[in-house]
């Protein structure tokens, strides 16, 4: 989108661009067709590459009448008249059940392991080959005189541009006519990535389109990855601003400098650079909330003198979609332990309710003053509070339809307000600080309650005495960066419920399984473990999340976030559609 949004500054930027969209179309569709298991699902996916097949020559071809400075000659009829052309051969693959114009008849062969399609093909087929060839013939033409006429630099732009050409010519070639070891296995999208290596080397050292005039900016500049090319020696030649902001330093004082040194402050990414041959991992930078995760690449371009770039370096941060991860993987868990949690829960009550009858059927027939009916008012306590135990499951494990309002979430620490001194204990000191002009929410206020009170109680018993428990609200706006770093999920809208304490705070090792059902710090009989879980999966079932920051001695803070409510909330059991 970047590049065809500049395709006026830099020629060619848009039409490289869609080429590399149409092959990969291309690819991923012969990918899938290889995957197909039958022939009707083979057929559906070559015909939905000819999407990208009928795109590739005169993308090509256009690229390089622009890249060559010819684009004066494309005229409206001509760009039409390619248009044209590449829109009737995809309608025709389309329909060829009604013509066979493409494929006269399509069947299965084996090709080693795979099974795959081998169709025999048809006139317009043929012809649109003819053409697909010239087009690529007269744009290649156009690449040898820029390389005849220019500087060294375009003269490797334009030799990689027609090495990235030539490789998908003759692997299509060779497999048209039947010189290919496997006659039926079309090599040309496999071969296309080779291609798209080479393309990559005009764009990443001979600065293809940056001459051209600026579209490396747009390739590479404005890409959300970080981006370092390191030569033979060792040494930096190119890094974007994403890489910038990661290592902390400007382009003109890392370029020339050793990898090592410019890579000084992240360890962790100079111990896989030691490594030969290309690299693919997941590295961890940092501890606790400022913890980032990063998928590294490291691509050897072999081959090349030494003053040329000998690495590509590609850093992206996966720290959101690492959490995204964890909250699925915790989402199916505590999915998974909730069914057995119900099942038990409804099998211990019925248990108890047999206890609960029997029991007080023969504390009835005993006397008042009887020792035994006092041991069986103490069982049938025991029973109630297992009864309880049992509801804490139920309310745990149930996915129930919850009954939300728009509620204000102030209003709810209001209607609180009363009743938390009671609730906490008397040398906690407790501050309520709502935020004003808070937005609405839709949510069960039961269960925004029981998420209160359940964190509010873990809160006071981190607390000592003399300790402080904080709740407050606020409006938050979370940005795509936000939610990357914070875990919160998606971008967006966010009321968000504070519970914070001044308590003994906790350890990566007790956060990494604080909202796992029965998980519990506590001591034997001082609590159930649920509530916690309970906590998360309310939240979950509102469309929320949860994040917790803490350190062992500096106290806890769990920030509850609830998308804004934007429209009213339908009443319950309205007409639906």
């Amino acid at each position: 989108a970047s590049v065809w949004r500049r395709r006026n500054a830099a020629p060619g930027a848009a039409p490289f661009a869609l080429m590399a969209l149409a092959g990969a179309e291309y690819a991923l569709g012969y990918a899938v067709e290889l995957m197909a298991p039958d022939l009707p699902r083979k057929i559906l996916c070559a015909k939905v590459e000819y999407l990208g097949l009928v795109s590739l020559a005169p993308l090509f071809f256009v690229f390089a009448v622009q890249y060559a400075g010819l684009g004066r000659y494309l005229s409206k009829r001509l760009r039409g008249g390619l248009v044209v052309t590449s829109a009737l051969v995809f309608l025709l693959a389309a329909s060829n059940e009604l013509h066979r114009l493409i494929w006269v008849e399509t069947n299965l062969r084996t090709a080693g392991s795979a099974v795959v399609l081998a169709p025999v093909r048809g006139p317009a087929f043929w012809i649109f080959t003819i053409y697909s060839y010239i087009l690529l013939f007269a744009g290649g033409g156009l690449l040898v005189s820029v390389a005849l006429r220019g500087g060294w630099l375009y003269r490797r732009q334009s030799l990689a541009l027609l090495g990235g050409l030539l490789l998908p010519i003759v692997a299509n070639v060779s497999y048209g006519l039947g010189l290919w070891p496997m006659p039926y296995l079309n090599p040309t999208p496999v071969v296309f990535s080779v291609s798209v290596a080479l393309f990559a080397l005009a764009i990443l050292r001979f600065r293809l389109l940056d001459l051209v005039p600026v579209a490396r900016q747009t390739l590479v500049e404005q890409m959300r990855d970080g981006m370092l090319v390191v030569d033979g020696l060792g040494r930096v030649t190119d890094l974007n601003p994403a890489m910038e902001g990661l290592i902390g330093r400007r382009a003109a004082e890392a370029i020339g400098r050793p990898v090592e040194e410019v890579l000084r402050g992240l360890p962790e990414l100079v111990a896989y650079l030691r490594e030969n041959g290309t690299v693919e991992a997941e590295v961890s930078v940092g501890e606790g909330s400022a913890r980032r995760v990063y998928a590294l690449s490291v691509t050897p371009l072999s081959g090349q003198p030494a003053w040329l770039p000998g690495r590509l370096i590609v850093v992206r941060d996966i720290t959101r979609a690492k959490s995204l991860e964890a909250q699925y993987l915790q989402a199916q868990k505590m999915e998974l332990i909730g069914h057995l949690a119900r099942g038990v829960a409804h099998d211990f009550n019925n248990a108890l309710t047999a206890i609960r009858g029997y029991a007080s059927l023969a504390a009835d027939l005993l006397p008042a003053a009887s020792p035994a009916r006092e041991h069986l008012e103490r069982l049938l306590a025991n029973v109630e509070r297992a009864g309880r135990l049992s509801q804490q499951l139920l309310a745990f494990s149930r996915r129930q339809p919850a009954s939300p309002r728009e509620l204000d979430m102030n209003d709810l620490l209001d209607g609180l307000r009363d009743l938390l001194p009671y609730t906490l204990a008397t040398q906690v000191s407790l501050e309520i600080d709502p935020a004003p002009g808070l937005w609405r929410v839709s949510a069960d206020p039961n269960q925004m309650e029981q998420v209160l009170l359940n964190l509010l109680l873990n809160a006071v018993d981190a607390v000592s005495e003399g300790g402080r428990v904080t709740v407050s609200t606020a409006n938050v706006v979370v940005s795509d960066e936000d939610a990357r770093s914070d875990g919160v999920g998606l971008p967006g809208e966010y009321v968000v419920l504070s519970v914070s304490d001044t308590g003994v705070g906790m350890t990566e090792e007790v956060r990494a399984h604080l909202f796992e059902p029965f998980f519990t710090t506590k001591q034997p009989g001082k609590g159930s473990g649920l509530g916690l879980a309970t906590v998360y999966s309310i939240v979950g079932q509102h469309g929320g999340s949860i994040t917790v920051d803490s350190e062992a001695g500096r106290g806890t803070t769990f920030r509850v976030y609830l998308p804004r409510l934007k429209e009213p909330v339908p009443p319950a059991g309205g007409a639906g559609h």
